[in-house]
């Protein structure tokens, strides 16, 4: 069983981390764009036999978990690989950009050999190239050098940059960059499709439902628990794919999850359909 360290950088509430205003009035968080990629690999991998994972980040983004505390889970772990996505800054408003990974300064040589796989795929499939990518970008980053295992950084483009942002913040470039990185895992570690029998009696449930969330509920694809105080509210579901549903705001409107769980996990309190046809369910992309 092959055992792989995931991580999202920082936290949605991080000072700084955010797209440029000038290009993305959204302001959009970096946590955010990490999370997705990381929730994307998640499900993909999810797919496979003999790989388990753990998120060193806090699924919700509400905090931003220290450095060390990330690096201590994974050690503790037994991790055979730690996988870092962040997204980069640095070029204030200019054209320039493009997609960079990093192994430590003193890396080992299976890092390198992650690294040139995971880079090479990802151009590959974002063509992503601009002026700051190198082939072997090495630096004395705390994730990389207090990890016990094989260690790769990506920085998936530049969020203030005019030509990478309006690319990094499509679905389609996060969807690329997961699928990158989960076919070099795949192929390095000669993982093999589960055999998934159909599932004729999924529950109904649409876009605006109001449900609650029920005992013993765990983020899709991973083994942490859903935490009580969010079993305790009720979630408008944004978006439905298959068996995976994304809870956006609650109840009250005071509070969002934004997280992927299982349809098995969840009942419907309101149907869409029965609330008020004033309200508005904006879709969350994970």
């Amino acid at each position: 069983m092959y055992k792989l360290a995931l991580n999202a950088g920082h936290g949605f509430k991080t000072s700084g981390k955010r797209c440029l205003k000038s290009i993305d009035p959204n302001q959009t968080r970096e946590w955010w764009l990490n999370a997705r990629i990381c929730t994307k690999i998640e499900e993909k991998l999810s797919q496979y036999k003999n790989i388990e994972w753990i998120r060193l980040d806090d699924v919700t983004g509400a905090k931003d978990i220290p450095l060390a505390t990330r690096t201590n889970t994974a050690n503790a772990y037994g991790a055979d690989f730690y996988l870092s996505i962040h997204h980069n800054a640095g070029i204030h408003g200019g054209n320039g950009g493009g997609y960079c990974d990093y192994v430590y300064t003193y890396a080992d040589k299976e890092s390198i050999e992650w690294q040139k796989e995971i880079g090479a795929e990802c151009l590959a499939l974002t063509g992503l190239k601009g002026n700051r990518y190198k082939t072997h970008w090495q630096a004395n980053f705390h994730e990389l050098r207090e990890s016990n295992m094989p260690s790769v950084l990506c920085e998936c483009g530049f969020m203030d940059s005019a030509v990478d942002t309006p690319i990094i913040l499509t679905d389609k470039f996060a969807d690329q960059i997961a699928t990158a990185c989960v076919n070099v895992i795949v192929r390095r570690w000669n993982l093999e499709k589960k055999i998934v029998a159909p599932q004729p009696n999924v529950k109904a449930i649409t876009k605006g439902d109001l449900v609650a969330i029920n005992s013993g509920a765990r983020y899709y694809g991973m083994t942490k628990p859903v935490p009580a105080w969010a079993r305790a509210q009720k979630w408008y579901v944004t978006s439905v794919s298959g068996d995976r549903v994304v809870l956006g705001e609650n109840e009250k409107h005071t509070d969002h999850l934004n997280s992927a769980i299982a349809v098995a996990y969840l009942e419907v309190v309101t149907s869409a359909s029965a609330l008020p046809q004033k309200l508005t369910i904006h879709e969350v992309a994970l």
